[in-house]
């Protein structure tokens, strides 16, 4: 999948991967749809609603983010292609007046949008951060492209490496294209400089992932600029572009054709990219057991954690049954002595004993039943205030803390990074449904996924592994 800011070079690259232009190139935005380029043996296109409908394509799962989004995407079957992988090409990335603003402070600590940032993600129509996430969650390689023109500078990109790319760094390539258009040096030093500054406010780390700096060849350059050219005026001919691309190109380049060790830095991290592009239907096989080991890691914390929700629930539930059950027994007791033992002595004792005595056996079993009645009432009251209490985050941390004390104690990262992840949906799931709606969790169920984590999956991993002397 390409991310990028318009005009960074996504449609060129495709066009160079696959040795075909099928993108439309350009400096303005010439895409608004996600183009789903796929080989095939003849040239077919397809519209959204007929692409997610597909059930042998996969990507039914886009229809929940609403139908504007199904007429923004697009099926592009292409012959003669090299490649034997899907390619999305997600439209360029453009800021509305004020969207960044706020960005970086509406991100809150379970990951999601705010403010601002959930504002601008809806501005096309759709959840563009939420499908953007989706299709990279599935996808094997990741590239974001910026640009010499918006080198980390749109709010927008920033907000979808920072809400929907985070925790896929292993699959993340981040790429500065056109870094031939670069006439002096200075002006490259301070792109490449601003986009290592504009990262660093989207990644907490002191040290930032490796950024590509390349650019394509001049054949794709110049197209593109040609194309530019006529989205600019219809009304000049073929050759003054075509004069005009060539000349800008060249003296853009100026710092690099006097440079041949510069340019083949260039060229030899682009050969990197397309390199890792191409080995995406090998990567498939690794990625479905990582994204498989990570599935089962946040299933298993889920279980765990709503296991001792539920366990604590549930004594809570018999200590309150057993004191509603005490009282009843107490006063049936009382009363059942009472008619044994009572009921003679006040018959004998006096005129009409035995009207009185009827009287207290009355009252004495109404007010077990009352007493009973209240309590349980009372103690109803209490458990929805603790099912309640049991979804607020203060409760969930410190069933995360009785339940891996050991893997805190140890500073486990990882525990740490799948507790935030599971943390806002355990939580919607004890307040939509409610501990005695979900399903009871066992300790054979826990067994079954630690299972599955300490053994098929490392059975899984040694089959996948390339062989190497570890084995």
């Amino acid at each position: 999948m390409l991310l990028g800011n318009h005009s960074s070079g996504k449609s060129s690259f495709i066009n160079h991967v696959l040795g075909r232009d099928i993108q439309t190139t350009g400096v303005a935005p010439t895409d608004d749809s996600f183009t789903i380029v796929a080989p095939g043996p003849q040239d077919r296109d397809q519209d959204g609603p007929a692409v997610i409908g597909d059930p042998d394509l996969g990507f039914g799962p886009l229809r929940q983010f609403g139908p504007t989004l199904m007429h923004h995407v697009q099926l592009k079957i292409r012959s003669q292609v090299d490649s034997n992988f899907l390619i999305v090409d997600t439209p360029g990335m453009i800021d509305a007046p004020g969207n960044y603003s706020g960005m970086i402070q509406n991100n809150n600590t379970d990951g999601g949008m705010t403010g601002s940032s959930h504002a601008s993600s809806m501005d096309r129509g759709y959840d563009f951060t939420g499908v953007v996430s989706w299709l990279a969650d599935r996808a094997d390689v990741v590239c974001l492209f910026f640009d010499p023109d918006k080198p980390g500078t749109t709010g927008e990109t920033l907000s979808i490496l920072l809400h929907a790319l985070s925790g896929m760094d292993h699959k993340l390539l981040i790429v500065l294209n056109k870094a031939d258009q670069f006439s002096k040096i200075h002006d490259f030093a301070r792109a490449y400089g601003s986009l290592c500054w504009n990262l660093s406010k989207v990644i907490p780390r002191k040290d930032l992932p490796r950024i590509f700096t390349m650019c394509l060849p001049v054949e794709y350059q110049e197209k593109g600029k040609q194309q530019a050219q006529q989205q600019q005026s219809q009304s000049q001919s073929q050759s003054t572009n075509e004069s005009t691309a060539t000349n800008a190109t060249n003296d853009a380049s100026t710092i690099f054709q006097n440079s041949p060790t510069a340019l083949q830095d260039l060229l030899s991290a682009r050969e990197e990219v397309v390199a890792e592009v191409r080995k995406a239907p090998a990567r498939r096989m690794d990625n479905w057991i990582t994204g498989l080991h990570d599935a089962v890691a946040q299933l298993k914390m889920h279980a765990t954690l709503l296991q001792d929700i539920q366990t604590r629930y549930n004594q809570l539930y018999w200590d309150k049954k057993w004191q509603e059950a005490t009282v009843a027994m107490a006063g049936a007791s009382v009363t059942a002595l009472f008619v044994l033992y009572g009921m003679d002595f006040w018959a004998g004792s006096t005129d009409g004993g035995t009207a009185i005595s009827g009287m207290v056996v009355a009252g004495m079993g109404t007010s077990t039943v009352l007493s009973t009645g209240g309590m349980m009432w009372y103690h109803g009251q209490q458990l929805q205030e603790w099912q309640a209490l049991a979804s607020k985050q203060e409760e969930l941390f410190a069933t995360f803390q009785r339940t891996h004390g050991r893997a805190i104690q140890e500073g486990d990262e990882y525990i740490a990074a799948v507790w935030h992840r599971i943390r806002p949906s355990l939580a919607l799931a004890l307040q939509t449904e409610g501990i005695t709606s979900l399903a009871r969790v066992t300790p054979a169920d826990l067994d079954q996924l630690q299972h599955i984590l300490k053994e098929d999956i490392p059975r899984l991993r040694r089959l996948a592994s390339p062989p190497h002397y570890g084995k």
